[in-house]
């Protein structure tokens, strides 16, 4: 059964799109690059829609170096950021590391980009909403090309994501946020409470 209605996503969706707009223009002076975003995808999940949405987040190259954060608060859930290896690689360079210890300089690169990306994002969305949010240290997850194993974790309820793209090329980079069903009914009423809000 839906928790929210059209417009309680709709207005998600904004916030997340507002939220990663600040991390992509902060990314944008970081690099010297246009970073464009796709419009975020904003999904209620269940056990059997769980795997397949964090499995298929629009990736289209072969490894992805990922990290994960949890954050904390009213707004409680886990997020993740990817980043293809060879734009890693690039963006390492471009900042001035030194690359003979790629793995090392991209373990390092893809945590301070997700918590950028992260933070920026979820706070902003728990600061509309009048709640406070903390966050764990990003952790580094490896290449992957998909998170089978985050399907593990239980009672998310809420999928976010959105892509980056970094210009010159096709270079990208996607963050995925999973909301856990408690932080849900908080969640509603907020959302429920801004919007009340913006029709006085």
């Amino acid at each position: 059964m839906a928790v929210f209605n059209e417009l309680e996503l709709d207005c998600l969706k904004e916030f997340m799109n507002i939220g990663v707009g600040k991390s992509a223009r902060s990314l944008a002076e970081l690099f010297g690059r246009r970073v464009g975003l796709s419009v975020p995808q904003v999904m209620e999940l269940d056990p059997g829609t769980l795997g397949v949405f964090l499995r298929d987040y629009g990736g289209t190259a072969s490894c992805y170096e990922a990290a994960g954060q949890d954050f904390f608060g009213p707004l409680h859930g886990q997020g993740f950021f990817f980043l293809n290896r060879s734009e890693a690689l690039s963006m390492a360079s471009v900042i001035g590391l030194e690359l003979d210890m790629a793995d090392g300089i991209i373990t390092d690169l893809v945590e301070e980009l997700s918590n950028l990306v992260l933070v920026s994002c979820v706070g902003f969305m728990a600061d509309a909403l009048k709640g406070s949010c903390s966050f764990s240290a990003p952790h580094y997850l490896g290449c992957e090309t998909n998170l089978t194993g985050v399907t593990e974790r239980g009672d998310v309820r809420l999928g976010l994501k959105t892509v980056f793209s970094f210009g010159p090329g096709n270079a990208d980079g996607h963050l995925v946020l999973t909301v856990r069903g408690s932080s849900l009914p908080w969640l509603k009423s907020a959302l429920d409470t801004h919007l009340a809000g913006l029709s006085c």
